[in-house]
């Protein structure tokens, strides 16, 4: 680990420890893996090219409260994306499920071998709800779901993979989250506390009244979907981050985190 991560400049850090992933795995499943062995009671799973904002710390309550036994499920925030296949917003996960669309109607498709194929993609396609980002909340509630999905990718051959899954393109962290969302025909999301971008501060800090729906699509979100300061994602510039940070933490802490069609509030 780099050599400024010490015991004294980080004491509550934990570092962990973990085997490779099986060869041809997406590297991102090591988010999902860490999830489940660091077997945390609540947990919020972060990029590294994403840094915090005062006020996530009331998403590890929140959580606690919708991540239950009678809900044991993970809940991610919704995607600045839509992607849908009937309104396009310029991105197509889709292309990855499965093989080329030849029809009017998403049973309609080629397998990989050129055969016609029937009932290939997940449950409840087109989805019933808008994507989602991969930057999940969970409680220990949800490890065992976590577990059953993930072991499809990672160890197929021992486990039951359901018959669509198997047709699917290799797969990211996200893909498989959505998925598996649609499949189970799970209901909760969060609104967007992982910012998609460092100069969306810029509004947080002004406070104005913007006219115009942030990432409106015609069928979810006509209204626009909820901003949620609390995180900011994509943050790749170290120097521009650190200069967004300074400016936040001279803050006195009376900004309101929360915007949806122009408007602040403050409780979430």
């Amino acid at each position: 680990c780099p050599s400024e991560w010490t015991p004294d400049r980080y004491p509550r850090l934990v570092l962990m420890h973990a085997r490779p992933l099986a060869y041809g795995k997406a590297f991102s499943f090591n988010k999902i893996r860490s999830m489940m062995f660091t077997k945390v009671r609540v947990g919020i799973q972060l990029d590294a090219d994403q840094w915090l904002n005062q006020g996530c710390d009331v998403m590890f309550e929140r959580t606690r409260k919708e991540s239950t036994e009678d809900y044991p499920h993970p809940i991610l925030p919704v995607h600045y994306l839509a992607r849908n296949p009937d309104h396009p917003d310029g991105d197509y996960p889709y292309v990855t499920m499965g093989s080329q669309r030849i029809g009017d109607t998403p049973a309609e498709w080629y397998g990989p071998d050129g055969e016609w194929v029937h009932d290939k993609d997940p449950p409840g396609y087109p989805k019933r709800k808008r994507w989602q980002h991969a930057h999940p909340t969970w409680t220990h509630w949800a490890l065992p779901w976590m577990a059953k999905w993930t072991s499809y990718v990672l160890a197929p051959s021992r486990t039951e993979v359901p018959q669509w899954l198997r047709y699917q393109k290799q797969m990211q962290d996200e893909d498989l989250f959505n998925f598996a969302i649609w499949a189970d025909d799970l209901n909760k999301s969060w609104c967007k506390f992982d910012i998609p971008g460092t100069d969306y501060f810029g509004r947080y800090q002004a406070q104005q009244h913007f006219s115009g729906p942030l990432w409106a699509d015609p069928v979810w979100y006509p209204q626009g979907i909820v901003f949620m300061y609390f995180t900011a994602h994509a943050a790749k510039d170290p120097a521009a981050s650190f200069a967004w940070l300074k400016r936040l933490w001279e803050g006195d802490g009376s900004l309101k985190p929360i915007e949806y069609r122009g408007r602040w509030f403050e409780d979430p």
